[in-house]
């Protein structure tokens, strides 16, 4: 009879392979020592959990609106409260860990819907790819405006090399 009571949990993962040679932008931005490379795959778990990837997550399942993560709680009417609520519950329902020594990481979801706990560990893996993009892309944009600023300045010291020399 207790058992009726309890509800069915399915768990569904979805494996992203991390890539930090793809991820630097000068040779010396990852060091071949075991702590930078644990250190990298850490920051990518905490990325996958951050508030700004749970929050697309929720945005774009309209999580917000879901009675499962907490729009039906009372004291709960305003859209910016129900998202931070949706966000809290997705982070509960979701794990994150490293596969052995490998830069390969499960993101699974827990949910009483097998095929809602699939889809929402897929769009947490598409959503994290995304932003990861983003995020290389500033790196990139970034560390360009900082080539070019260097590069003007060594033009500008050859040219007045130049002047120097013909004087």
């Amino acid at each position: 009879c207790v058992m009726l009571l309890i509800p069915n949990y399915y768990t569904s993962t979805a494996q992203i392979l991390l890539d930090p040679e793809g991820s630097r932008v000068l040779e010396s931005d990852l060091p071949n020592q075991p702590r930078a490379v644990d250190a990298h795959v850490l920051n990518q778990q905490y990325i996958m959990t951050s508030n700004e990837v749970l929050s697309r997550v929720v945005e774009s399942q309209k999580l917000y609106d879901d009675p499962k993560f907490g729009a039906a709680e009372p004291g709960y009417s305003d859209r910016n409260s129900r998202v931070q609520l949706a966000v809290d519950t997705l982070n509960k329902v979701t794990s994150v860990a490293v596969v052995g020594k490998s830069f390969v990481i499960n993101v699974t979801v827990r949910s009483e819907d097998p095929e809602r706990a699939a889809q929402l560990a897929n769009v947490l893996a598409d959503t994290y790819i995304q932003v990861r993009s983003e995020m290389n892309a500033d790196v990139l944009r970034r560390t360009g405006g900082g080539l070019s600023a260097q590069l003007d300045q060594l033009r500008k010291a050859v040219e007045d090399g130049d002047r120097a020399v013909q004087a």
